[in-house]
């Protein structure tokens, strides 16, 4: 038979994955009965592209090996959707071994293994202890910290608390209900004089203060009268000539439709 043949390359491809370069070359060895070195059964997967998927430990001898052909092997075949503390556990009862969660972490790290677990719940998974009760010690450490039915947090605030948004320009917010719901003060201030926001229209602070939400100074504008105060700069510190400016955004974008309508024609 020729030195390589098909069948040769068959088997090692079938059997390269998780196996050191050396356990494979002792492998064909004792089917094939030939004799190949670790080197050249290294140079061999590597020149047809049959990759074992293990980081090459006989390149630096002074690494001491914490696994054996046959662990790394099972780690391979095991190590999908398992998490380092099961695939750990199934690897101690297997080979009676001592491995941690963390030096299996450190391993497939090593090996550039990923489990493809993402540590999230998803749709239709079950937790752990979906069911199962808390024992009596635990819930003894537990209990002081719970939260109970009607119980109000002591960092609750009322209705009617207003407080700065967290956006750069703070718009004030007012909560208006119960457990904790909150809507923009300009909002609620439009609403209680002039009824429902409709929808695609935006507030304006006629004096610039975004602070001020008395209702003199809030006036309604769609959305592309507002990009149009903006792009020809018709705000200002004076309501009155943000009035103006409005108007004037009105009749600007009037007349953006017409030509856009009268251009399809």
């Amino acid at each position: 038979m020729k030195k390589y043949n098909r069948e040769f390359y068959e088997f090692v491809r079938n059997h390269i994955k998780g196996t050191r370069y050396y356990e494979m070359a002792r492998m064909v060895r004792e089917k094939f009965r030939i004799e190949i070195s670790d080197k050249a059964m290294s140079s061999y997967c590597k020149n047809h592209g049959l990759k074992n998927g293990l980081q090459n430990y006989m390149k630096d001898s002074r690494v001491k090996r914490l696994t054996t052909p046959e662990q790394d092997k099972f780690i391979f075949e095991h190590y999908k959707m398992t998490s380092n503390k099961d695939l750990a556990q199934m690897v101690n009862e297997k080979f009676g071994t001592n491995f941690t969660d963390k030096q299996m972490n450190a391993y497939k790290k090593r090996n550039k293994l990923n489990s493809g677990l993402t540590g999230r719940f998803k749709k239709g998974m079950v937790s752990h202890n979906k069911g199962k009760k808390m024992s009596p010690e635990l819930y003894e450490k537990c209990k002081a910290t719970m939260f109970k039915k009607g119980n109000r947090p002591k960092n609750a605030l009322p209705v009617g608390t207003e407080i700065a948004d967290s956006t750069k320009e703070h718009y004030l917010k007012v909560k208006v209900a119960e457990p904790n719901v909150w809507r923009f003060k300009s909002h609620v201030v439009w609403e209680q004089f002039h009824g429902p926001i409709p929808e695609g229209m935006l507030i304006v602070y006629l004096d610039g203060n975004n602070k001020n939400c008395d209702i003199t100074n809030l006036a309604l504008v769609s959305k592309a009268e507002h990009a149009l105060l903006t792009t020809l700069n018709l705000r200002s510190e004076n309501a009155e000539l943000t009035k103006t400016g409005i108007n004037i955004a009105k009749l600007k974008d009037a007349m953006n439709k017409f030509k856009k309508k009268k251009g399809k024609r």
